[in-house]
């Protein structure tokens, strides 16, 4: 963490967030799934990055606190995940499962179409129903990989 009143702020968010949160304070990929992902998922999301320009130190991983994780007061509320994705200001943002589709359509009260790119007021967006499932067949990668591609590459901003 750098030494500025943003980075102070954004840690603060950080902190308070309710679900977990590992990688960088300063992301430019973020990706938010409702439970934990799978070592192949994560590894794939990963080198999905990796091909379009990012650093593994440039990514955050989030994952949201539901009620069956935790007390309902505990669980992660739209406001939440915007505060979170809004303070760590990522250029891409990656949402795996359905869940987290539907807290983000909340947070930024916009509709989202799932495997195909997205806009949260300036940040690409890839939604899908279920990352994992995707994964599993030949085609469904493709289909993740084709929604993929088309957020920004790091190389071009």
């Amino acid at each position: 963490m750098t030494d500025s009143p943003y980075s102070a702020i954004r840690h603060q968010q950080i902190s308070a967030f309710p679900g977990e949160f590992s990688g960088s304070e300063e992301a430019l990929f973020c990706v938010v799934s409702s439970k934990p992902l799978s070592s192949q998922a994560h590894d794939a999301l990963v080198a999905s990055a990796q091909s379009l320009g990012y650093h593994s130190r440039q990514l955050a991983f989030i994952i949201l606190a539901t009620q069956a994780d935790t007390a309902p007061a505990l669980s992660t509320q739209p406001k939440d995940l915007f505060l979170v994705l809004e303070a760590v200001d990522p250029f891409a943002i990656v949402l795996t499962d359905h869940h987290a589709v539907e807290v983000a359509s909340s947070a930024y009260n916009v509709p989202l179409t799932l495997e195909q790119r997205e806009l949260l007021l300036g940040h690409g967006c890839c939604c899908f129903e279920s990352f994992e499932e995707l994964l599993k067949t030949t085609e469904g990668k493709q289909k993740a990989w084709k929604c993929l591609k088309t957020l920004p590459l790091l190389s071009v901003l």
